[in-house]
């Protein structure tokens, strides 16, 4: 049995994370605006997102994995600034996309990576 940690959060996670640091791209269309992110501790179903000092976002917004080509719509589960836990409400893979909007979305990533 492990002792807990005085103050330490408990562990909610229904899978593991991977412990990673991807950079990221956090897109708020309805703005017109984007901002960088690095995703941490990913999992299938979420990942906690580092912002920079004092940048805060919405409720809702959608993230674009650099290092992967994958395209999520977020919801931010809990926020810590500069971090914030979202869950994953879509996933979808740019590689091969056909749908309209997800073909923007990978013309504007291969526009990132290939910097």
């Amino acid at each position: 049995m492990i002792p807990k940690t005085p103050g330490a959060k408990a562990e909610s996670r229904k899978v593991g994370r991977s412990r990673v640091l991807i950079g990221g791209k956090i897109l708020l269309e309805n703005l017109g605006m984007s901002m960088d992110c690095r995703m941490r501790d990913l999992t299938d179903e979420g990942a906690r997102i580092v912002l920079a000092p004092g940048i805060l976002t919405p409720d809702r917004f959608e993230l674009i994995n650099l290092r992967d080509g994958v395209f999520y719509s977020c919801t931010v589960i809990w926020r810590d600034p500069p971090q914030v836990g979202v869950k994953f409400d879509t996933r979808h893979e740019l590689t091969g996309a056909t749908d309209p909007r997800l073909v923007r979305m990978r013309a504007l990533w291969m526009n990132i990576v290939n910097r």
